[in-house]
């Protein structure tokens, strides 16, 4: 697991190589966006920003158990990001693909998460698939009941 509240800790990332340029450029993108709509300009540089406070990036790898994330407030109990999930895409990044997640801790701070598809074991992977079809047929009927 990677967190990213900071613009060090994204060059971090990026220096570590540890993830293909085309995955970082994403995140570093959503972070990007984030840092715009939150910082408080008069009273803070970039560098100072952090999001810390609003709900911060966090990257996923396989090794993460996606059903216990406790150090993210995601217990094993309340099905860790299984049990809390408010929004879900699958993006394609090249020759694969990444989920990018959304759970709203509270009206001021969400959390979004990151992961390669394919990374996690067989059962993850297919509710995570089954996630996307879900909120991709919700949202259509939300465009279509809109027109």
């Amino acid at each position: 697991m990677i967190a990213i509240k900071t613009l060090a800790n994204l060059r971090c990332l990026k220096g570590s190589r540890a993830l293909p340029d085309s995955y970082v450029a994403l995140i570093e993108e959503n972070f990007t966006c984030l840092m715009d709509t939150l910082r408080h300009r008069e009273t803070e540089t970039e560098e100072e920003f952090s999001l810390d406070g609003h709900g911060y990036i966090v990257v996923l790898q396989s090794c993460d158990d996606l059903r216990d994330l406790s150090t993210v407030g995601l217990h094993r109990d309340e099905g860790g990001l299984l049990g809390g999930l408010d929004w879900i895409d699958a993006l394609p990044l090249g020759d694969s693909s990444v989920y990018i997640m959304n759970i709203n801790y509270s009206d001021a701070y969400t959390m979004t998460f990151f992961s390669e598809v394919g990374i996690h074991d067989h059962e993850i992977e297919a509710w995570l698939d089954k996630e996307c079809s879900r909120h991709a047929i919700s949202l259509s009927r939300r465009v279509r009941h809109a027109n």
